[in-house]
Order: C-alpha cells, then structure tokens, then sequence
C-alpha cells in the first residue's frame, strides 16, 4: 500500500474571497459528512474522499500564512482554521471506525512514530485531541507547510485510533499480533532515536537520543496511555532514551512527570491554565506578541512563516524562534532548554 502515492491532490486552490468563509466552512461539513456516511475501503480512496475538504482546508491555511495576507484577512481564516480541521479530522476517525481491518497495518505495524531533520523522532495526533486557546487553535503550525497535507492529516487519526486500543490499559484485550507490532514501532522509534542523537553528537552537540509524544495534537488528552508509552520507551531502551511531551490540555495534570519531561505551554503569567501542569513540568510559553516571561522554562516567539514582533521583557527565549531561517533545529541551535530534567 502506498501510502505516498497522492500526498495531496493538486488541484486549483480556492479563492477564499469569493464567498465568505462560513460558506467555505459549511461544504468542508458537507463534504465530510458524505465521506464518512461512504466509507473508503483502502487508503488511496480515503485520501480521494477527503480531497474536496482537504483542498479547501489547505487553501484557507496557505492563505493564513502568505506574506501577502492583510491581518484582517488572517484573523478572520485563522478563527476558522482549527474548525475546518477538525472537521475532517471527526470525519476520518468515524469513516476509519466503521470498518477499519483495511487500514490495520497502517493502524498498528507502521507509521506510528514519524522522523524528520526539524522534529526528529515524533509522534502525530489529530488537533480534535486539543483544547485549544483564542490564539493556538489557528496559529498552531499544524496549518502549515506539509502538516496541512491529507496525507499528514490522516497519519494522525491513525495514530489516534491505535491508540483507543490502550486507552483502559486492558492489554488483555489487544491480540497479541497487534500489541507485538506496536512494541516494534516502539524499538525502531527507539532505534531512531539514538541515531539522531549521534548525528547531533557528530556535528558538535551531544544530548540525550529522545522521542517527541505528539508534535501535532494532544496525545496528553489520554494521559493514562501517554504514562504507559512513556514507561515502555523507558523500559525498552534501558532507560537510554527520554519521551519529551509539549501540552497545553487540562488533562495534564495526570501526566507522571517522573516517567517523561513534560512542557506546559502557558500565554502569560496569569494563564489560570497554569494549574494543569503536572508536578515537576517545565512551565513554557507561547509569546505571540512577542513578550518574553521570567516565570517560564523558554519563551517561543512567533515563527513557522508567521510575522515575528519585536521582543519584549526579559524572559529566556527559544533560539530556534528568534532565527529559524539560521538555525531551524534545537540541536544546530544547540539548545536542550526544554528537554533538560533539571526543573
């Protein structure tokens, strides 16, 4: 199965403009909602179901995130983009759901840890898992370059229904077959893991190997199963590799802080969601407009194609958000500020 083969449909993008963006909105709806009602039967059909959607979805965040975007223009598509998303995100899970023995294998054996320069070793979850904020829920750069794909959008809602499987814990209940396949994607991940480590070693800075649990998503939202992955990373590398979790969910609060380093993004420091961060947790913010907080672990200013402020106050700021064009990863920015275990 190819999972390749149609990353996105390449078709005209929409002028958001002729119409206004409710109405985009609403045939993102109608379209989700004959897709799951006529559920696709392999994954070259799932990504042809949702391409209607998917383009207009991808149209409205490539406009959000043009340079040529007025800041009126953005703001309105930006108050949409997380509904427009998780639309086809809610579509996906109930069509896969209906009868998902086609998808198994991308399911369980393959697919679940992804690797990239700029994330290293990670896991991808579905936005419907966020409780999002004013300012993340169309910021978040999971509307921008190839996370606004189909093909990345589907990744996560596998990954979600993997992990519904393990949500109670009763591993008495997934067959064997599946629960080996997965312990296997947890050792390669791990094996992964290690040698991005050493790529970083050999190019001048040496940290931990480490795991991303949900770069995009909220893999938080099932804490009790986020504990268990952690465990099982720890336990299947000897304790050689760290499970590093960025949330900002309530459910945070169940997050075991002694099994992964955890970094609670907060807006402020009167972020009354500041009591959800568990016990031992690195207190990180979102500096949208640009002010840097001394309470917090790093500040992360706008970047991912956004327009950068400048920076106020006298917070700690994440090197990677102040030039990403210079340095687009924590290891060439040779910063571990969030993946340190000292507190």
């Amino acid at each position: 199965m190819n999972t390749k083969s149609k990353i996105f449909f390449r078709r005209k993008p929409i002028n958001w403009s002729d119409r206004g963006i409710d109405s985009w909105i609403a045939d993102i709806a109608s379209a989700c909602k004959f897709a799951s009602d006529n559920p696709a039967r392999n994954y070259n059909q799932l990504i042809a179901a949702y391409s209607e959607p998917g383009r207009i979805y991808f149209s409205l965040a490539a406009r959000s995130r043009a340079a040529s975007c007025a800041p009126e223009e953005r703001l309105k598509i930006d108050s949409q983009l997380f509904r427009a998303r998780v639309l086809i995100e809610n579509s996906m899970i109930k069509a896969i759901s209906s009868d998902s023995e086609p998808f198994h294998e991308l399911i369980f054996k393959r697919g679940f840890f992804g690797y990239s320069i700029k994330q290293g070793v990670s896991v991808r979850f579905p936005l419907s898992t966020c409780k999002p904020t004013s300012k993340c829920g169309g910021g978040c750069y999971a509307h921008d370059g190839r996370d606004k794909h189909l093909s990345s959008i589907a990744r996560g809602v596998f990954n979600y229904l993997a992990v519904l499987q393990f949500e109670n814990l009763n591993l008495s209940k997934v067959s064997p077959t599946n629960l080996q396949a997965f312990y296997n994607q947890i050792d390669k991940a791990i094996s992964y893991a290690k040698i991005d480590a050493k790529n970083s070693e050999l190019n001048g800075f040496s940290r931990r190997p480490r795991i991303r649990l949900s770069h995009v998503g909220e893999l938080a939202a099932i804490p009790e199963v986020s504990n268990w992955l952690a465990q099982k990373i720890f336990e299947r590398s000897d304790g050689e590799v760290d499970s590093i979790m960025y949330t900002r969910h309530p459910n945070a609060s169940r997050l075991d802080a002694k099994l992964m380093i955890v970094n609670f993004t907060v807006e402020s420091d009167l972020d009354k969601r500041r009591r959800f961060a568990p016990k031992g947790a690195h207190l990180v913010a979102s500096s949208w407009g640009g002010h840097a907080y001394e309470s917090v672990t790093v500040n992360f200013l706008e970047h991912h194609g956004r327009i950068n402020f400048r920076m106020t106050g006298d917070g700690p700021i994440c090197p990677v958000t102040v030039n990403h064009e210079l340095t687009p990863t924590c290891d060439l920015a040779k910063c571990s500020r969030c993946f340190s275990n000292k507190r």
